[in-house]
């Protein structure tokens, strides 16, 4: 089944575009072939989906180059102006050549009679050649008018067709209109579900050859005491569609990058959090006794003889004492 799909929407990036077209099909078939799509489409970037019913899926299965039948294609705005500047300049033509044989017509002499010759009697007047001759220079003189008189209300037709197709033309943007090419891509979606009720399908694709541009405008106010700045967008493609009547959206990301929020990490305040994790190094001992441990250790394993200590052993020390620190601060002023 071939149906055409007409443009939603289109997301203009920095460079090239983002198409979207959308169709509702009341009687669906399970392979769906959306035509009249353009020839700088990239088919890798081709996306179908279903919007309604949600039961229903779509897949695309392949990109295809599609030729229009002969009496399918539009003539092209261009193709229509010169043809009927054209038919302009046929209509003028032959109306002046009708001006110019009238012309030439008036100019006939009237019947004389023959000139007296001496001697002999007076020439009959040509009174009945005179009254032919007026009534077929007459006659004659009116076909050309009537005909004229139809060639300039054909004139005033092409005259409008000129006009009309100048306005098409003018209206238009400057993209190529599709309908004129003979040779288009078509995009088979094959669609799995239930297939009873009308489907509502949407392709998305992109294009090269369109981009936008910001424009700042300031106004101010005739006192001078405000301004008002106005942000407008230029919008140029090339693509060989047609975008009048269509929603734009502008957007400075690009298409071939990922475009998804990123996923924050929540911070609580308030709440204990566990402390980083540091360098693995020994915890220091608890309170001051565990400090000289290893002194005590050895203290209380050194031989001693009549209580002093032997040569060449340890010799018993007097435990250092720890005092506190009393820290005084002194504030400048």
């Amino acid at each position: 089944m071939q149906i055409q799909a007409p443009i939603n929407r289109v997301r203009v990036h920095h460079r090239g575009a983002t198409v979207t077209r959308k169709v509702t099909v009341d009687t669906p078939d399970a392979a769906l072939t959306i035509i009249g799509l353009p020839l700088c489409m990239v088919d890798s970037s081709v996306r179908a989906r279903i919007v309604s019913p949600a039961s229903i899926v779509a897949t695309t299965s392949g990109v295809r180059l599609h030729v229009r039948p002969p009496e399918d294609v539009a003539e092209p705005p261009e193709a229509a102006l010169r043809d009927a500047v054209r038919e302009r300049a046929r209509l003028l033509s032959a109306i002046e050549a009708l001006g110019q044989q009238r012309s030439l017509f008036e100019l006939i002499p009237v019947l004389l009679r023959a000139a007296n010759i001496e001697g002999r009697a007076p020439q009959p007047s040509p009174f009945a050649a005179r009254v032919a001759q007026a009534q077929f220079v007459t006659d004659q003189i009116a076909a050309w008018d009537a005909e004229t008189q139809r060639l300039n209300t054909e004139l005033r037709a092409a005259d409008e067709r000129v006009e009309a197709a100048q306005a098409d033309l003018a209206a238009r943007s400057t993209a190529t209109s599709m309908m004129a090419a003979p040779i288009t891509k078509a995009v088979t979606v094959q669609v799995q579900g239930d297939l009873a009720g009308p489907v509502e399908l949407e392709i998305e694709y992109r294009v090269p050859g369109a981009r936008w541009a910001p424009q700042y405008q300031v106004r101010l106010d005739a006192d001078g005491g405000g301004a008002e700045i106005v942000l407008r967008a230029a919008v140029a493609q090339a693509s060989g569609e047609d975008w009048r009547g269509v929603r734009l959206e502008l957007s400075t990301a690009s298409p071939l990058r990922a475009t998804a929020r990123p996923t924050l990490n929540a911070l609580r305040i308030g709440e204990v959090q566990p402390s980083p994790p540091g360098p693995r190094l020994r915890p220091p001992p608890r309170g001051t006794d565990g400090l000289f441990s290893t002194y005590d250790h050895a203290r209380r394993g050194a031989p001693t003889v009549g209580g002093a200590a032997s040569p060449g052993r340890l010799r018993q020390v007097e435990r250092p004492r720890v005092y506190p620190l009393d820290i005084m601060v002194f504030g400048g002023a």
